[in-house]
């Protein structure tokens, strides 16, 4: 990754190196959505989709990229048996 995803780290007010992890399943969907589609671009990859598992394994959200920008679709998974 180049620019600003793989640059988003900073320095705190200490000097020590701060990260973004664009990653991270709190994060992935809220950032998604404010990236424009050359950001996108440069999360996703060859990636399709990814997928986060929300409310404590109940629910998956699946994040992806159409037609430059973010979108997401939630699936409730049923329990087993």
């Amino acid at each position: 990754m180049t620019g600003t995803t793989r640059s988003s780290g900073g320095l705190d007010e200490r000097r020590k190196r701060l990260l973004f992890r664009f990653y991270d399943p709190r994060v992935l969907l809220p950032f998604a959505e404010t990236c424009d589609a050359a950001q996108l671009r440069e999360i996703f990859g060859p990636v399709q989709r990814y997928l986060i598992e929300q409310t404590a394994g109940r629910e998956i959200v699946a994040v992806r990229m159409e037609d430059g920008t973010a979108t997401s679709e939630r699936h409730m998974l049923s329990r087993g048996a």
